[in-house]
């Protein structure tokens, strides 16, 4: 016999040092034990196809899963979405997820992105007569406002592109059991009060716009062919033709862009309420383990769901963080042009207060107070409303973090603490394409900012009184 030399003793050692760390993934990836470097991403193509051969024809039974919450919480969302050519997707309002379709060779389609399009074309417009006529107030909001049309277009278009994979992605994370049923009905009924509220602003909003055309022009004028000049005043700078059927038309089409400015807001709120839900059940369940005794397996379990949900937030923070970043860059500038105007017209706290009290009496001669103080409190309100929506998904992940920590030590075991090491290690929350996380701390450095901004304002003003 052959003696081992030290080179084969070398040789065996590393092979058994190859086999122990390949054992030992095994292992940890069978248990689930995988830490930073073993973590998966989830793959972000499923096709609906795959999701109805793995669950054996029971695609159709979604009365009690997360699908049928979303769908019962967004249906209203989806009918106006349609309706206003912000989602091109098939199949929405069906029980089989795998009729939900994306496709750009359908008339919901075509009539996206014509409508898209025309907001693009009158956003296109008013920075051309914003850069080639003299700086006024009127030309930036009308510039800032269809700019901001045409961002939730096309954003929500993206959306739709990959709403399907996103629901099939949430199916395959089988989260029934962190969903709050009540959820959807919270949701129809925000839905329902944001919809009646945005079509009073709408209703006052042309009462104003009328009373302004009469009091200009008088009573013998086509008013029609007025409100079209006062809300789209560059018709006549470009001489385009004029009847009474495109009067009509573009009438409309100014109703319905109000309304795509309003959408994105309504749709960030409700998805937020649907994700927070899901953190809140899981947050129940694990308060509830508050001085018991549970295995380390129970403890892995749990851990495993918390991940699956942080990957559903990361997947829809994927999807709608475009719309996200849109929306608020929109609503901080029009809450300051809000405040701007305020200022400049001098309004003082007795005004303000005569104007709630017409709210109340409203004789027809205060359309625009009425309209002004309203449309102020609004555009705040939705602000502040939408921005405390997302950031409740940031504060729902740390909830439980204190429960975690008063853990006593005879039940405190290893996967509880890589539990807290996750929650500390990432942050989870929807950002605005990644620019910024949503979280309280970031709502309060906002009105922080639009604070400084009314005191400097305040300040100008003091000073252009004082030069008088």
């Amino acid at each position: 016999m052959m003696e081992a030399t030290p080179i084969d003793d070398k040789f065996r050692e590393r092979k058994m040092n190859r086999y122990t760390v390949s054992e030992l993934y095994k292992q940890l990836e069978t248990m689930n034990l995988r830490s930073g470097i073993f973590e998966r991403k989830p793959n972000n193509k499923v096709d609906c196809k795959d999701v109805e051969e793995r669950t054996d024809n029971k695609v159709t039974e979604l009365n009690s899963s997360q699908i049928s919450v979303l769908q019962g919480s967004m249906k209203i969302i989806y009918a106006i979405g349609i309706c206003m050519g912000l989602y091109p997707v098939t199949g929405l309002f069906q029980q089989d997820i795998t009729k939900i379709r994306f496709s750009f060779r359908t008339w919901i389609a075509a009539y996206s992105l014509l409508m898209c399009s025309a907001q693009v074309l009158s956003a296109v417009i008013c920075l051309y007569r914003l850069l080639s006529k003299p700086l006024a107030l009127s030309t930036i909001i009308f510039a800032c406002f269809y700019i901001s049309t045409s961002m939730t277009c096309v954003s929500c278009i993206k959306i739709a592109s990959r709403w399907p994979e996103l629901i099939c992605e949430l199916y395959n994370l089988e989260l029934d059991e962190y969903v709050e049923i009540r959820n959807k009905f919270k949701c129809v009924i925000i839905s329902t009060c944001y919809i009646l509220i945005c079509l009073g602003l709408h209703v006052l909003r042309i009462l104003d716009r009328m009373k302004g055309v009469i009091e200009c022009f008088g009573g013998d004028i086509d008013i029609l062919k007025s409100y079209c000049d006062v809300i789209y005043p560059w018709l006549n700078e470009f001489g385009l033709p004029r009847n009474q059927f495109i009067h009509i038309f573009l009438t409309i089409f100014n109703s319905m862009t109000f309304m795509i400015w309003l959408y994105a807001d309504l749709f960030i709120i409700c998805v937020s309420l649907f994700l927070s839900s899901i953190f809140h059940r899981l947050n129940d369940k694990i308060i509830s383990t508050e001085g018991k005794s549970f295995s380390s397996d129970y403890w892995r379990r749990l851990r495993e769901d918390y991940n699956r949900v942080t990957s559903l937030i990361r997947l829809f923070d994927e999807v709608i963080g475009c719309l996200i970043f849109s929306t608020f860059t929109s609503n901080l500038f029009f809450v300051c042009f809000q405040i701007y105007y305020i200022l400049s017209n001098g309004v003082k706290t007795t005004q303000i207060i005569n104007i709630c009290y017409v709210i109340f009496s409203f004789p027809h001669e205060h359309e625009h107070s009425v309209y002004f103080i309203t449309m102020a409190v609004f555009v705040s309100t939705r602000y502040l409303l939408v921005a405390l929506c997302i950031s409740e998904i940031n504060s729902a992940s740390l909830v439980t973090l204190p429960y975690l920590y008063d853990s006593e030590t005879s039940v405190f075991c290893p996967e509880m603490r890589r539990f807290i090491d996750q929650m500390h290690g990432e942050t989870v929350a929807l950002t605005g394409l990644n620019f910024f996380y949503v979280t309280r701390e970031f709502v309060l450095s906002i009105f922080q900012t639009i604070i400084t901004y009314e005191l400097v304002l305040l300040q100008l003003r003091k000073e252009s009184i004082k030069l008088l």
